[in-house]
């Protein structure tokens, strides 16, 4: 079978590169293939509006590609990528018109265009994710009552109420599902195009193809929109950094409070593996492998990063790198996240064993503070305090306050926005196969 670029000034390519060149594109490229499909769909409705091609051949083209969106090809290392598997496809269905498919379009806009489409479904996504995750733990949140250590330097330092511990994690991931959906929403420059990068033989109206997919295609630079290839991923593994940053962190904190010496959270079922020799062991070997994934994503931004060093103007091969390291990445963030759903709804806080293992010297600052509102001068009232930590003596227990900052109201509107999106896209994407279909009929 032969390649799209074949018959061109290079010579057929050695088999035996192939598990360093194909065999991993084409696995990722599986889930690009949808996107590969709509960004033609909506070229070749303006290609058909402008009739740069026979109706008929608009016909057989828009009649395959609906095909392949309705029934995805299993790709083939052979045909090297998605764009050489859909036009394989398409040569077969629609014949003679098929030659058309692909008129003054270079494979590197259309990879960028069809990662630039899936990172941009999969930021909504994750921020579907972030968003439940909140809504998750503020339920528990305000299913709960009692006191908890409060640490920094691995160190007690206050008691705080539980209800604020539960409400800080809400508000870390509420955090991340807006800052997400913010993300999404600066994503609006579809990188379709800027041919190999140096501008377009047609006179395609490219804003228009972009607005099929609910997008913008302003007149710039083509080097310059070629030149986000490798950034786009970058800026996406960012994101997923400060994700997955935030899971490690909370990983660390219940693999602390759910230990045998402070067992203030009880996990469920299903998130803890026992020992092969000691049968007591209920490890947190889940939490554990949250934090390796972490560091695992870590290494994958560097990588990338790497990957834009020391590059000229232009398209390099090895950027079919950070296109696998992206789309991996969002798989496994979205498959982390829905766990720890599930996670958070099966957890248990532990009130008694909770309160009993607060320090006396946890209680200094609240201490401290009531000697102050009863008229010590504030250093005076400290060193007072201090005094009786060092000679032992008993503080007295002050209930510490709770603050409930996330309000399910407020969730429940940016579920709203994230929907919203979602359907707006889909609604596009709907018409552009409403209008192909009339154009697959128009001459059958």
């Amino acid at each position: 079978m032969p390649k799209i670029w074949q018959g061109g000034a290079s010579g057929e390519s050695s088999s035996r590169l192939n598990r360093l060149m194909v065999d991993d594109d084409i696995r990722i490229d599986e889930y690009l293939e949808r996107y590969e499909v709509l960004v033609l769909m909506a070229y070749h409705r303006e290609i058909h509006g402008r009739g740069l091609i026979s109706p008929k051949e608009s016909s057989g083209i828009a009649a395959s590609l609906i095909k392949l969106l309705e029934n995805p090809v299993k790709l083939q290392p052979d045909l090297e990528d998605v764009h050489g598997n859909v036009e394989e496809f398409v040569l077969k269905d629609a014949g003679e018109a098929g030659k058309n498919l692909r008129i003054f379009l270079s494979r590197n806009e259309q990879s960028h265009t069809d990662i630039f489409l899936f990172l941009n479904d999969h930021l909504l996504q994750m921020a579907r994710l972030c968003s439940s995750l909140a809504r998750t733990i503020v339920m528990k949140r305000d299913s709960i009552s009692g006191i908890m250590p409060g640490y920094t330097h691995y160190r007690q330092a206050m008691a705080i109420s539980a209800v604020t511990y539960f409400d800080f994690m809400a508000a870390q991931f509420e955090y991340l599902a807006r800052d997400l959906v913010e993300r999404a929403s600066r994503m609006k420059i579809l990188p379709f195009g800027y041919g190999s990068g140096f501008g377009q033989l047609t006179d395609i109206d490219f804003n228009k193809v972009a607005s099929y997919l609910g997008f913008e295609h302003p007149r710039l630079n083509p080097m310059f929109l070629a030149s986000r290839r490798g950034m786009d991923e970058a800026e996406f593994l960012m994101a997923g950094a400060e994700i997955m940053a935030t899971l490690s962190r909370v990983s660390q904190d219940l693999i602390m409070f759910s230990g045998d010496d402070l067992p203030l959270f009880t996990l469920p079922d299903g998130f803890t593996t026992g020992s092969s020799l000691m049968p007591n062991k209920k490890n947190p070997d889940f939490l554990e492998m949250v934090q390796g994934y972490a560091a695992l994503h870590f290494g994958e931004l560097q990588s990338t990063l790497g990957i834009l060093l020391n590059k000229s103007s232009g398209y390099h091969r090895d950027f079919q790198i950070s296109k696998l390291l992206a789309v991996n990445s969002a798989l496994l963030l979205e498959e982390i996240l829905a766990r720890m759903v599930e996670l958070f709804q099966g957890i248990r806080f532990n009130p008694e064993s909770s309160s009993s293992a607060i320090d006396n010297s946890s209680y200094a600052t609240a201490n401290s503070f009531v000697s102050f509102r009863n008229g010590l001068a504030w250093k005076d009232a400290y060193l007072e305090v201090g005094r009786k930590i060092r000679k032992q003596e008993k503080l007295v227990e002050i209930d510490p306050v709770e603050i409930r900052s996330v309000a399910v109201k407020d969730l429940d509107k940016l579920d709203e926005g994230i929907r919203s999106a979602q359907e707006r896209r889909e609604g596009l994407i709907s018409d552009l196969v409403s209008a192909m279909k009339q154009i697959a009929s128009a001459t059958s």
